[in-house]
C-alpha cells in the first residue's frame, strides 16, 4: 500500500488472493489450521498496526469465525 487512499483496494486484492490461497496453497491451509487450533484453545488474538483502520486481518478473523460457526462454536470477533 503506497498511501491511505489505496487501503480498500489493497484489502479487496488480499481477499481475492486469500480465497484462492486457502483452497490451493497447502502452506496457507496449514497456517489457518494452526490458527484455528489456537482459536479453539481460547488464546487467539490477531493484531495489526492498521487498527483501528480497516485491515486484511479482518478477513482472516472472519474466516476463522465462520469455520467455528460451521462446527457449532461461537467466537467473538472484536476490532479495536
Amino acid at each position: 500500500m503506497r498511501n491511505e487512499g489505496e487501503r480498500i483496494e489493497v484489502i479487496r486484492a488480499f481477499a481475492r488472493w486469500f480465497q484462492r490461497a486457502k483452497e490451493e496453497d497447502p502452506a496457507v491451509r496449514a497456517e489457518l489450521d494452526r490458527l484455528y487450533r489456537v482459536l479453539k484453545s481460547g488464546r487467539l488474538e490477531l493484531t495489526c498496526w492498521c487498527s483501528p483502520r480497516k485491515c486484511h486481518a479482518e478477513i482472516i478473523a472472519r474466516e476463522l469465525a465462520a469455520r467455528a460457526a460451521r462446527e457449532g462454536l461461537h467466537v467473538e470477533v472484536r476490532y479495536a
